[in-house]
């Protein structure tokens, strides 16, 4: 049997990133897609709630669902048609039981179901994403816009992280193959070198000078970053001097820095924040298996020193291989503005997105930061079978509200009223569930918070079309 960590199993949190999805980009591409992926996270919860072993379904089904995917490519093959796009689709359905398997079978007690489920919803529709855009890109990088070099940059970037971690696998654990995670490596190695050939000679020398003078443009916010985070890894090494092991408060230090580094990025340049949040998001993954691993480079356990590290700062939500809050924490904050896209500039974001894409900041940075210091300070009476406090939720709820009010008066956001009722609404609802859930609320408040306001404008829109 599998072995998840010591919690509910937290199935209401499957429909989160599906509908998040939906609510940012409505295509008809996405909703199957992402009706694909629904269609397996009902199948398992299915499952799991039926107490049945899935590692016996996956073996008795493997070479069934592997004949199926290859009898339908090839028969597409000799219609004729375009047979890549329903290729990709008929694979990430038999892909995402066994890459849910695998999560849960080499990170034990790292993840609740519902945990698991989205960091499953998270890779596979992420790959889906980069083997469809990766293998054609822009036919002319110099006309190409920034965020459409910037996404490029992304994608190619996940895909090179993706077999660079497989490469670590083997090395540490040559004798482990598996066919689902080679083929995955293949396919995206596939997509890289397609990529490559479709660029000029002339791109591949534009791309390294564009992202020089990117930087370069950006120098300031660049700069403040880099202060940030020297600013963390100072803090870091101070706490390891004490040796003691860090309390809940100084978690929230890295809560603090998160806002100060991400509401600048929004409010004046997503492209920076959204290339520099990926590639943020890859060190964070790589080194996570850097220290899971133990990997050794010339007979330095490198992974031990990284464990020793950041060890003094294991939640007790971490009782797993891996530590998974830090990479929740920069996810949670990230999928928003991932999800939103980078179709329109700052400037030109309407207050919904603009309103959606600070969901991480709020709910998290903010709400469960401010959570936390109330809950220290006023944490007397307690939710009935929780260690959460009323206290705690009434900080939540209030510092939400008081920030939002905050951003309006001092004019850096013009919300509506309906924007500002809709964030209001997610502040109530995520402050609840942040008290009363034992998800990790770092991954599950900000897609909770932007379905909110999401769903609000959906409402809105409606309501004027029936209307009118």
């Amino acid at each position: 049997m599998l072995s998840y960590r010591s919690a509910s199993p937290g199935y209401w949190t499957g429909w989160l990133l599906p509908l998040a999805i939906i609510l940012s980009n409505p295509s008809k591409e996405l909703i199957v897609i992402v009706g694909t992926v629904l269609c397996n996270t009902l199948f398992l919860c299915i499952l799991d709630s039926n107490q049945v072993d899935l590692t016996i379904v996956l073996e008795k089904s493997r070479n069934i669902s592997l004949l199926i995917s290859v009898a339908i490519f090839n028969w597409f093959m000799c219609l004729g048609n375009d047979p890549y796009p329903l290729f990709t689709y008929i694979s990430l359905t038999f892909a995402f039981p066994y890459v849910f398997n695998n999560i849960i079978k080499y990170c034990p007690r790292s993840f609740t179901f519902g945990e698991a489920l989205i960091v499953t919803q998270t890779f596979l529709l992420t790959f889906w994403n980069c083997v469809t855009h990766v293998p054609t890109p822009p036919p002319n990088l110099t006309d190409a816009t920034t965020g459409e070099i910037v996404i490029l940059f992304a994608e190619a970037g996940f895909l090179g992280v993706m077999i660079v971690t497989r490469l670590l696998v083997i090395a540490m654990k040559p004798w482990n193959f598996s066919f689902a995670e080679e083929f995955f490596c293949v396919w995206g190695k596939s997509c890289l070198v397609a990529m490559t050939f479709r660029l000029s000679i002339d791109d591949m020398w534009y791309l390294p000078k564009w992202l020089a003078a990117f930087i370069m443009e950006r120098i300031i916010l660049f700069s403040y970053c880099v202060v940030c985070v020297v600013l963390a890894f100072g803090f870091v090494y101070w706490k390891n001097m004490g040796k003691e092991q860090a309390s809940s408060m100084h978690r929230k230090y890295f809560h603090f820095l998160i806002l100060a580094v991400y509401l600048p990025g929004i409010l004046i340049d997503r492209e920076f924040l959204y290339l520099g949040s990926a590639a943020v998001m890859y060190i964070f993954v790589l080194t996570e298996l850097l220290r899971s691993l133990r990997f050794k480079i010339f007979g330095n356990t490198i992974g031990e020193k990284i464990d020793e590290s950041v060890g003094v700062f294991r939640d007790r939500q971490d009782e797993g291989r891996l530590i998974v809050t830090p990479l929740y924490l920069l996810a949670g904050c990230s999928l928003p503005i991932w999800l939103i896209g980078l179709h329109t500039s700052s400037e030109d974001l309407n207050e919904y997105d603009l309103a959606a894409s600070m969901a991480g900041l709020i709910s998290i940075g903010v709400g469960d930061t401010f959570a936390s210091i109330g809950g220290t300070a006023f944490g007397n009476i307690r939710w009935r079978g929780t260690n959460k406090s009323f206290g705690g939720t009434v900080f939540c709820i209030t510092s939400q509200i008081i920030f939002t009010w905050l951003l309006f008066v001092t004019g850096v956001c013009s919300f509506s009223s309906m924007v500002t009722l809709s964030l209001i609404i997610a502040a109530f609802v995520n402050s609840l569930v942040e008290a009363l859930t034992d998800q990790i609320d770092n991954l599950i408040l900000p897609l909770l918070t932007f379905n909110i306001v999401l769903c609000t404008n959906f409402i809105v829109q409606f309501s004027k079309w029936a209307i009118g």
